[in-house]
C-alpha cells in the first residue's frame, strides 16, 4: 500500500512511527508479518523436503526452521507492540 500511494521516497522513520500510534496499523503490519513469515517458513519446509532426503536430517532441519521462524515471528511481535512505549 504505502508503495503504491506515497512512492519510497516518502516513507521514512518519522511516517512508520506516526503510523503506529494507531492500534489498527500495528495490527495490520502484526499479521502481516506473522502471515509473511509463515508464507516463508511453509516454502523453506517444501524446498527442505524436498532436498533433505534423511529422517533425522528433516526432523533437525525442520525443527531448526520453526524455531528460527518462531523467534523472528516474537522479536518482530515485540518491536510492533512496544514502539514507543520506551
Amino acid at each position: 500500500y504505502m508503495h503504491i500511494a506515497m512512492g519510497m521516497d516518502t516513507i521514512s522513520f518519522e511516517l512508520i512511527a506516526w503510523r503506529w500510534q494507531s492500534a489498527g496499523w500495528r495490527l495490520f503490519d502484526l499479521v502481516l508479518l506473522v502471515f509473511g513469515w509463515l508464507h516463508g517458513a511453509n516454502g523453506m519446509r517444501v524446498v527442505l523436503d524436498d532436498y533433505v532426503h534423511s529422517r533425522g536430517g528433516r526432523a533437525i532441519a525442520r525443527t531448526v526452521l520453526f524455531v528460527v521462524t518462531a523467534i523472528l515471528i516474537v522479536l518482530g511481535a515485540y518491536v510492533i507492540l512496544t514502539f514507543g512505549s520506551m
